[in-house]
């Protein structure tokens, strides 16, 4: 091609040997250009295609060996389990274990040598409590143990105890104090184990999950983050988790395994986990040894008591006796003390456990007794700053009122106001009820101010039923108007104003303007008459 456009312009030569290069360009031209290193510093373009079809992803390792034996280890279920669903579910990735050589090994580095690199091996050095530290067993160990912690409730109280065994024997088993949790007991279990076998070759069998991820991999993160959680707040169990990092690096060489708790089976590892938990369990019934501050209590001599009159007397009702000391003693075995030493327990008392009077009372009386016991615990309850903040306000409890109702017809009225569609001139209905018939009166209105009020007391209800003794009615404004209260003052009417947002003040009142709307409502739907016209029909059916 090159050399046929050299001639005369104007004059193409085309043999078939240009038909054939023009055929080979065509061809190249459609295909994808060949890919070359690019210079990072400079833009360059990257060209793929593909059509009706999943290209397949060739790694070196087992994406998903990875992620199930190592990926809890480190990575939280939820998380893992979007790894899982993106890389290993979707059907438009095709994740492939390959042994290829891959190319971008071949991409010039600024170090000799080959580049070795294994995940499995990486992960393990970095995040376990030891590079050697395995969760397989050793072959030829010199110990095999197995590790368990238990911790329950016995009649109220907490036990706690450890237990570290062999197939064959138990190597120690103790009871723990009774504030040890499952998760710590666990700890101290696995703990003792690596000490009882330091400096030697060691298989250590334990059912707790927790500490196998403590040793494996969540000890070191922490210890690295200085024994924080991701949120910065101090780690629970640091002082044992250090414990135990320390002692997993005291042994020759060691292998910790998870089994699986409370089965049922034969083999070794299940006799063996069985015999710890079972051990365990016993360690935590027995008497722990009492771990107290080393602190040297002075011996107290009290000096000889001065009762009053009316603590004497107190003594001589409850049937006192005098002891060697010249104390007052109950039959009960408790001490009779004076009223401002009582002050003094119960103000120390309350400072330790911060409870209230009752509770108060309750445990001073266990070995005391006094005058005002019950006034005391209150008034240093109610000066506690802790326990004012703290504790719920109790306010006394408001008693309600009482709705009057009259004793002959037309004697006490409940009058409301209620809010209609506007129909010509009326936009609202007054509502009033006879507190003793329930006979109801509902007169239209085209406001709801107060002229409406005094105009229909004065024309409607005064001439009809006579002037009432009462009326009860919310504290709206057209009924608290003051020449609505200045009427009724002429005319010696009770008006009572009942509390606001309370349908329960005006029960009647309330009733009668929901059945009223509901009679409306149903005439209207047979008759589409207007509710001016309907109103004498649904008090009719009232």
């Amino acid at each position: 091609m090159h050399a046929a456009v050299k001639g005369p312009e104007g004059v193409l030569e085309w043999t078939p040997e240009c038909r054939k290069s023009f055929d080979e360009i065509r061809r190249k031209l459609m295909e994808a250009s060949a890919l070359g290193l690019p210079n990072l510093r400079k833009p360059f373009q990257l060209y793929g295609a593909g059509k009706d079809r999943w290209d397949t992803v060739f790694v070196p390792h087992a994406v998903s060996s990875l992620l199930e034996n190592k990926g809890h280890h480190w990575i939280s279920p939820s998380r893992l389990a979007k790894y899982q669903a993106v890389l290993l579910e979707q059907d438009d990735v095709v994740i492939s274990l390959t042994s290829a050589l891959n190319p971008a090994t071949l991409l010039p580095i600024s170090e000799s040598g080959e580049l070795h690199h294994d995940c499995l091996t990486t992960i393990e050095q970095v995040y376990s409590s030891r590079p050697d530290l395995r969760d397989e067993p050793l072959p030829n160990a010199e110990l095999e143990l197995f590790t368990d912690g238990s911790s329950f409730m016995l009649e109220g109280r907490r036990k706690a105890g450890y237990a570290v065994v062999t197939r064959t024997q138990a190597l120690e088993a103790k009871s723990l104090p009774s504030n040890t949790s499952a998760q710590k007991a666990e700890l101290v279990a696995l703990t003792r184990a690596l000490e009882l076998s330091q400096g030697k070759r060691v298989n250590i069998y334990t059912d707790s999950k927790y500490a196998f991820g403590v040793v494996h991999a969540h000890g070191a993160i922490w210890k690295e983050r200085g024994l924080l959680s991701s949120h910065g707040t101090p780690i629970k169990y640091g002082t044992e988790i250090m414990k135990l990092l320390q002692a997993v690096l005291q042994l020759k060489e060691v292998a910790i395994m998870h089994c699986k708790a409370h089965q049922k089976g034969n083999s070794e590892i299940t006799k063996g986990n069985r015999k710890a938990d079972q051990l365990a369990k016993e360690a935590a019934l027995q008497k722990s040894n009492f771990e107290g501050a080393l602190i040297p209590v002075p011996h107290l001599e009290l000096s000889p008591p001065q009762y009053t009159e009316k603590e004497n007397q107190l003594a001589e009702q409850l049937d006192c006796s005098k002891n060697d000391q010249g104390w007052w003693v109950t039959p009960l075995k408790q001490l009779l003390i004076s009223e401002k030493m009582m002050e003094i327990l119960l103000e120390k008392l309350h400072q330790e456990t911060h409870s209230g009077a009752d509770a108060l009372v309750l445990i001073a009386k266990r070995h005391v007794i006094g005058p005002r016991m019950q006034s005391l615990a209150d008034i240093i309850v109610k000066k506690c700053a802790i326990c004012c903040a703290n504790n719920p306000k109790i306010a006394k409890k408001i008693m309600g009122g009482i709705v009057k109702q009259g004793i002959t017809p037309g004697e006490y009225w409940q009058r409301d106001f209620m809010e209609l569609p506007r129909c010509n001139l009326y936009k609202y209905l007054l509502v009033m009820v006879d507190t003793f018939s329930g006979w109801p009166e509902a007169f239209p209105c085209g406001t709801n101010k107060a002229r409406e009020v005094i105009k229909i007391l004065l024309k409607e209800i005064i001439p009809r039923f006579g002037v009432p003794e009462g009326i009860s009615s919310d504290n709206g404004p057209h009924f608290i108007a003051e020449i609505v209260q200045g009427v009724s003052r002429f005319l010696d009417i009770k008006w009572d104003l009942h509390t606001p947002w309370r349908q329960q003040s005006s029960g009647k009142v309330e009733r009668m303007n929901q059945t009223l709307k509901r009679q409306i409502s149903k005439v209207w739907q047979e008759t589409q008459v207007k509710w001016v016209d309907i109103l004498p029909i649904a008090l009719m059916r009232v």
